[in-house]
């Protein structure tokens, strides 16, 4: 098999989130429930890069051998990017699209 690179990043997201549910009277007081019908959400990440490592995974005389590489490889401590979601009721469905180069 190819060998892989891997990133994790622990990333906080921050949206401005359109719910589209209806408002109900009650009362004569108006009633917003949330996550009731479409909502929409658009904003951004930012977060640090928590590991990098490259795995090389092959076989040879029969055998599956690994090796793992560990370090910083050369990429960028913080990460940020844009992101969204769309969703209705309890699920959603999101997107992210990462700005920063991923080398220095």
């Amino acid at each position: 098999t190819e060998p892989y690179f891997r990133t994790t990043n622990l990333v906080i997201p921050v949206h401005l989130e359109f719910d589209f549910s209806k408002k109900m009277i009650k009362d004569d007081q108006a009633i917003i429930k949330t996550q009731r019908s479409l909502r929409i959400g658009v904003g951004g990440y930012a977060g640090i890069n928590t590991r990098t490592k490259q795995i090389y995974e092959y076989k040879e005389d029969g055998l599956r051998n690994t090796i793992t590489s560990k370090g910083d490889w050369n990429t960028n401590t913080f990460v940020y990017g844009l992101s969204g979601y769309i969703g209705y009721k309890n699920m959603s469905l999101y997107t992210k699209y990462d700005l920063n180069p991923m080398c220095l």
